[in-house]
């Protein structure tokens, strides 16, 4: 399950290992497909629409936490360099200080 979710959206397994929402949303869809395969099996239509209703599901809830880690890393760099300009600023002296 695990291979499929990482395959489909593009990310490595330990993108998703490292989100403890995705983990236990990925067992907690492995062990619901696992049941209706024992129970049920996969010949039924209904139970493949199921199952293709939570893999787009999975992937949807994968693409949007690839996205928010896309933007911290974009927000990380940005912070980063408004620091180092606050850094050069105020080492150059260069405040404006009113004088009277």
């Amino acid at each position: 399950m695990i291979d499929i979710a990482t395959k489909r959206a593009g990310v490595s397994r330990a993108f998703i290992y490292n989100s403890q929402e995705l983990r236990e949303l990925i067992e907690s869809h492995k062990v619901q497909a696992n049941a209706k395969v024992v129970a049920h099996g996969l010949s039924s239509k209904r139970d493949q629409q199921k199952i293709k209703g939570l893999q787009n599901k999975l992937e949807a809830v994968i693409a949007k936490s690839k996205n928010q880690a896309l933007e911290i890393v974009r927000l990380q760099k940005e912070n980063d360099i408004l620091k180092q300009h606050i850094e050069k600023i105020t080492a150059d002296n260069v405040i404006p200080i009113s004088r009277s």
